[in-house]
């Protein structure tokens, strides 16, 4: 009767360490996704508010301006644009990791937000109303749009590449690989490449 009470004990005490071990690994789990979430968001709005802004006007014909005045520059920058996101984060290609620098050649945890994203409040930009579309765009109800690739961070999530493309209209856009690197809590443009 004493080794059955016993044995109870030990297979309460081994069912107990088994939840708190799989507990332990769904929350460390939980808290790396939260963390390349959060990184992939302040990529995202990084990229955004960097690339958003107005074409500035010509100067004037007979003019020997050739610098935009710092006013209209001003200016430039409290435009809000409606942005929309494509909801497809596409893979890099081996074209796209050929031109990947070498210090950036350890970013390899790759990241899909979109179940993140679509759920975020269009809030992500400090300036600009964010959507998040499926193609086509319909250029008619936003000012710019933007394609992202999947982010890859480093172990530390220190660093980061990925592309985008950004296109103000169906037939004027733009293709660029970058490279950021947090310093001091906020990313910095490390490197551009043009994709294509």
């Amino acid at each position: 009767m004493h080794l059955g009470r016993k044995w109870k004990y030990k297979k309460k005490m081994i069912v107990k360490y088994k939840f708190w071990l799989l507990w332990c690994v769904v929350l460390l789990i939980s808290c790396n996704t939260q963390e390349s979430n959060r990184n992939s968001l302040q990529v995202m709005s990084y990229t955004i508010d960097k690339f958003s802004i107005p074409i500035p006007p010509p100067p004037p014909v007979n003019s020997s301006i050739i610098e935009v005045p710092q006013a209209v520059i001003d200016s430039l920058f409290a435009v809000r644009f409606r942005v929309a996101v494509l909801e497809t984060f596409l893979d890099f290609t081996e074209k796209d990791w050929s031109l990947v620098p070498q210090n950036f050649r350890d970013c390899t945890l790759a990241t899909n937000p979109k179940e993140f994203v679509l759920k975020v409040p269009k809030r992500m930009s400090k300036r600009h109303q964010v959507s998040f579309q499926q193609k086509p765009f319909d250029y008619e109800q936003i000012d710019m749009s933007y394609t992202f690739s999947r982010f890859y961070f480093n172990a530390s999530y220190s660093k980061v590449v990925y592309w985008v493309t950004f296109n103000r209209d169906p037939y004027n856009g733009n293709a660029l690989l970058f490279g950021l690197e947090k310093v001091n809590g906020k990313w910095q443009k490390v490197f551009s490449e043009r994709r294509y």
